[in-house]
């Protein structure tokens, strides 16, 4: 059976092959697709030698909010084993989203849901109205 562990490093690879892609296909600049590289490739640099000591199964607390967008024909995380982890934490605030049509990269594949989503619970959070 696969871990959420299992999982996190390919996910940092293919988001990282993803960006220049998903920039273009949204209109962004040369500044905007360098940037977003950098600060992909950055984190996996950072993570890389981090995640193997990780034991994901064991994490339960996180001291931020946490929401997890699972798209419910992902293959690569099925969104199962994302509602597993999800159900399984502790955060301050938390919640899931099933993405209905989206399989892997919700973001690009459903961006109007993933937009409204984001305006009404996430957005609100960096002012502290919530």
């Amino acid at each position: 059976m696969k871990t959420m562990h299992s999982f996190l490093l390919p996910l940092l690879t293919m988001s990282l092959l993803a960006t220049t892609a998903i920039s273009a296909e949204l209109k962004r600049s040369s500044n905007d697709i360098k940037s977003g590289q950098l600060g992909e490739e950055s984190t996996i640099q950072v993570l890389r030698s981090q995640l193997p000591q990780i034991d994901f199964d064991k994490v339960t607390r996180f001291e931020c909010p946490v929401f997890i967008f699972a798209g419910a024909e992902d293959r690569t995380t099925p969104q199962t084993l994302a509602k597993e982890f999800f159900d399984r934490i502790q955060a301050p605030q938390k919640k899931f989203y099933k993405v209905e049509g989206a399989a892997h990269y919700v973001v690009s594949e459903r961006p109007g849901i993933f937009l409204l989503d984001l305006a009404r619970d996430i957005r609100p959070l960096s002012d502290g109205s919530r």
